[in-house]
């Protein structure tokens, strides 16, 4: 009796992973195909001037001292909290927003946007 209980929730739990997997491989090729679509729509003087907008901002990023484009890097790039790069730094958390707060404004004034 408890052997045959086993042997179903083994059953079912197999049968759920499977599904699950292949659900989200069709969303993956969903996606991957809207991507493309997306790419051809778009077409290639669309990606040449984002492509030429990405050099500039890195350029910019590039002008900026070492650690506040280090600050910059961890919470955008690297998806880093604060707090985070505040305990590598051995800064305040207000510390850092003082950097990105620069940085966000030596990168508007380049691109003259206003707020």
């Amino acid at each position: 009796m408890e052997r045959d209980k086993i042997v179903g929730y083994l059953f079912i739990s197999v049968r759920n992973q499977s599904l699950n997997y292949l659900r989200k491989q069709k969303n993956k090729e969903e996606y991957l195909e809207f991507c493309m679509q997306t790419i051809e729509e778009e077409g290639d003087e669309y990606w040449k001037t984002m492509d030429s907008r990405i050099n500039e901002m890195t350029q910019e990023i590039n002008k900026m001292s070492p650690r506040t484009r280090y600050i910059l890097e961890e919470c955008y790039y690297h998806n880093k909290k604060y707090k985070e790069v505040s305990d590598v730094l051995e800064i305040s958390i207000n510390g850092i927003k003082k950097h990105i707060v620069k940085a966000f404004a030596m990168l508007r004034a380049h691109f003259n946007v206003k707020e």
